[in-house]
C-alpha cells in the first residue's frame, strides 16, 4: 500500500474511512504504534485494549479509532478498533475495501455508521 500512497491529507476529504479515519503515512503509522505501545504497561492492558502485534494503517485525528493489521502468528487480518466499540474483523484489506465500497454504493451502515456526503467529501454519520 505504501508504495502507492504514503497517507492522506489531514483534511475532511482525507478522512474518508469509517470513524473519521484517514490513511496514515508510513512515519505516522510507526509514530502512532509507538505511542500506543507506550501505553501498554502489562499483560492485562495488552489483552483488553492493545496488542503488540497490531500495526495501525489508518486513524482518526487523535488515534482513538484506528484501523490496523494483526500481524500475530497465524493472523493477517484487518481490524477496526473504535473508542468504546468492539473490534470488527475482516480477513484482508481487500475484504475491508469491498465491504466499504458496498456500503457507500448502497448507502447502508458500515460498522454502525452510514455513508454521507459532507461538502464534497465522503463522510460517515
Amino acid at each position: 500500500m505504501y508504495s502507492h500512497c504514503d497517507g492522506a491529507l489531514p483534511t475532511e476529504a482525507g478522512r474518508f474511512l469509517v470513524s473519521g479515519c484517514g490513511l496514515l503515512g508510513r512515519d505516522e503509522a510507526l509514530a502512532l504504534r509507538a505511542r500506543l505501545m507506550s501505553l501498554v504497561d502489562g499483560p492485562d492492558v495488552e489483552a483488553d485494549w492493545w496488542r503488540r502485534n497490531w500495526v495501525p494503517w489508518a486513524a482518526n485525528h487523535d488515534g482513538a479509532s484506528c484501523l490496523f493489521v494483526d500481524t500475530g502468528p497465524g493472523q493477517r487480518r484487518l481490524l477496526l478498533q473504535g473508542a468504546g466499540r468492539e473490534a470488527q474483523l475482516w480477513p484482508s484489506l481487500t475484504a475491508f475495501l469491498v465491504a466499504l465500497v458496498d456500503a457507500v454504493e448502497e448507502g447502508t451502515p458500515f460498522f454502525g455508521e452510514t455513508p454521507a456526503v459532507h461538502g464534497e467529501a465522503l463522510g460517515w454519520d
